[in-house]
């Protein structure tokens, strides 16, 4: 079973996300970049969504620390979670380091599945 990370600061988005996706992957979720970055390198996902506005360290600087991790984590799919992009934006996030975004709000778990689908290894 593929294991997806979620990182939102969003309590009602983890426990959403986690509701969809459980069963068909094991899903873990994290409050913070903090949190995730404890806890990736014992845990290992095949992709991890990453919210970009967040208290304390935010997306941007969570994708660096990450890749930071090194081995097998510097090449983790990381997917920008955001609702503060439009479909325009997605070369800016290729750019940061991010292998795709997935615009919120989502509303519907098929557009977490196909970027599952798509980017996990």
């Amino acid at each position: 079973m593929k294991r997806v990370a979620l990182v939102d600061d969003r309590e009602d988005q983890r426990a959403l996300t986690h509701a969809w996706l459980d069963g068909r992957y094991h899903v873990r979720t994290f409050r913070s970049v903090e949190d995730a970055v404890r806890a990736l390198p014992d845990w290992r996902p095949a992709v991890v969504f990453l919210d970009i506005m967040m208290p304390g360290m935010d997306g941007f600087a969570g994708i660096e620390a990450i890749r930071r991790l090194g081995d097998p984590l510097d090449a983790v799919p990381v997917i920008a979670f955001t609702a503060h992009a439009g479909p325009g934006d997605e070369a800016y996030f290729l750019r940061r380091g991010f292998q795709g975004i997935l615009l919120k709000p989502v509303v519907d778990p098929d557009e977490f599945i196909r970027m599952i689908e798509r980017f996990a290894r």
